[in-house]
């Protein structure tokens, strides 16, 4: 909630927001309710490991989730209650410290835009825009419907671009493995960009039953504090691989978006992208 908004220039606020305990703890205990339900703990049933153990191992994990979760909701709502439009990023002030049980106090610097006085539009002529929808805007939409509809087979071929991998991981930091850090059954898709290019570069053309290492070096403002700065060694064994089949664009795949070929498909894309086009430039 918004506790303090100072005006430092024309286009410049400082912002600064509460967030309350009950709040941080809530979102903690909805993290951790996730994790408990899908993690694998040696000697406890899936569902059923203790607190404790969850906070132990994946402990930072979890503070950067609901770090990532609760300050964008609770600045968004000081940004509605102080009635102001910020026109880039804010940039937060001091380090940020997370507690479960611990209120948390921020400030932040905006960029919004200036006021501006009493305008006069007489006498102004509007030239309507001209809609146009590319050739290739049309193929790109479909495009993302094609990959809404990829399917994943079991393959025995060595891993190419787009596939996925079941793969286990064991993680060592100076030699000392780190449960928190190390993973099992996890579903790697192959030239994801949520994974580091040093991972992807080194399981490409790996097959089933193949095992690996790749050391990752991490930036010292990592949002994860164990890993921040450090040389990471992963060992990795793939225990499956999955091909990757595209749907071709054809009549049958129009008929999955009720349409009875592709030419009426690309009809009923090029109109969607036209009547959005006409509803943006409304809005502006």
């Amino acid at each position: 909630m918004l506790q303090e908004i100072k005006e430092v220039s024309p286009t410049t606020r400082r912002i600064t927001i509460n967030i309350p305990a009950d709040a941080i703890k809530a979102e903690f205990n909805s993290s951790y309710d996730k994790l408990r339900a899908v993690a694998r703990i040696p000697g406890f049933r899936q569902g059923k490991a203790p607190q404790a153990i969850l906070e132990k191992r994946f402990g930072k994990d979890i503070e950067a989730e609901v770090m990532q979760k609760i300050i964008p909701e609770f600045y968004s709502k000081a940004i509605t209650e102080a009635d102001i439009e910020p026109v880039g990023y804010p940039s937060i002030e001091g380090d940020v410290a997370l507690k479960a049980d611990q209120p948390l106090s921020l400030t932040f610097t905006v960029e919004v835009k200036p006021a501006l006085g009493e305008l006069k539009y007489e006498g102004i002529v509007l030239e309507k825009k001209k809609l146009s929808v590319e050739d290739e805007e049309i193929e790109r939409a479909l495009k993302t419907l094609q990959d809404s509809k990829v399917l994943y087979s079991v393959t025995g071929e060595a891993i190419k671009e787009g596939d996925l991998a079941v793969i286990d991981g064991d993680a060592f930091i100076a030699g000392e493995k780190k449960e928190e850090l190390s993973y099992g059954e996890y579903p790697f898709v192959q030239g994801s960009e949520t994974i580091p290019e040093e991972f992807s570069a080194a399981i490409l053309g790996k097959k089933k039953g193949d095992e690996f290492e790749v050391k990752l070096n991490f930036e010292g403002d990592h949002p994860n504090k164990t890993i921040a700065g450090k040389e990471i060694l992963f060992k990795v064994k793939i225990k499956e691989t999955k091909k990757r089949n595209v749907p071709p664009l054809d009549d049958e795949f129009a008929k999955e978006f009720d349409s009875d070929n592709m030419e009426e498909l690309r009809k009923k894309v090029r109109d969607n992208i036209s009547e959005r086009r006409e509803s943006e430039i409304k809005i502006k």
